[in-house]
């Protein structure tokens, strides 16, 4: 069976897996075996074996259109707008770009020592020269609760998620996606973003 390890006739699953359904499984980040084989979290996420909460981010489906969503700094030329159900942001050749969710109305609040756990849908026509997601302060100094340059988004829709736990809160925490383009320019297009605690 996948994942296991076997020894004289004797099969085990790795340490921190369970056999659910004949498949070694993470029952700690996996949501559809949460915690125990088969126990579902729906469409909420999984962080440390227990299913998650609601998702902090009103609007991170962009259902409403761009409400709660902007264009927070660019270079000329950069244009954005909803495409479907994504929201785009068209890049010329050598543009940077930031494009986020937040303000002083808006942010959400961040507990030091809690789990948390965020996710997004991504695509790019063509790759991008620098890509960095993060959580931080909407209003100056924008201290970051938590960043990655990690991602690199592809010409398909992929969803990233990192599970992460703060040192320090945030009274007014919002989220910023940074890119910046070759000299191809990029169309770079989002879904589905969430911020869940745990």
């Amino acid at each position: 069976t996948a994942g296991r390890t076997c020894q004289a006739s004797l099969c085990a699953c790795p340490t921190g897996t369970l056999e659910c359904l004949g498949v070694c499984t993470n029952v700690q980040t996996n949501k559809a075996n949460c915690g125990a084989c088969g126990a579902s979290c729906g469409t909420s996420t999984c962080y440390a074996g227990t299913c998650g909460g609601e998702n902090l981010i009103a609007n991170g489906d962009f259902s409403d259109g761009i409400t709660n969503w902007k264009i927070t700094q660019a270079d000329t030329g950069v244009t954005s707008g909803m495409l479907g159900e994504e929201y785009c942001v068209d890049l010329p050749a050598y543009a940077e770009a930031y494009f986020g969710w937040g303000d002083s109305l808006t942010s959400v609040a961040i507990a030091a020592s809690y789990g948390y756990t965020f996710s997004y849908t991504v695509s790019t026509t063509n790759p991008l020269s620098s890509f960095t997601a993060k959580i931080g302060h909407t209003v100056k100094d924008f201290t970051v609760v938590y960043s990655t340059s990690s991602d690199k988004p592809g010409s398909t829709p992929t969803t990233f998620t990192h599970s992460f736990t703060p040192t320090y809160g945030d009274t007014g925490a919002g989220i910023a996606f940074y890119m910046y383009a070759s000299s191809a320019g990029a169309l770079v297009c989002y879904s589905n973003v969430s911020l869940v605690r745990h």
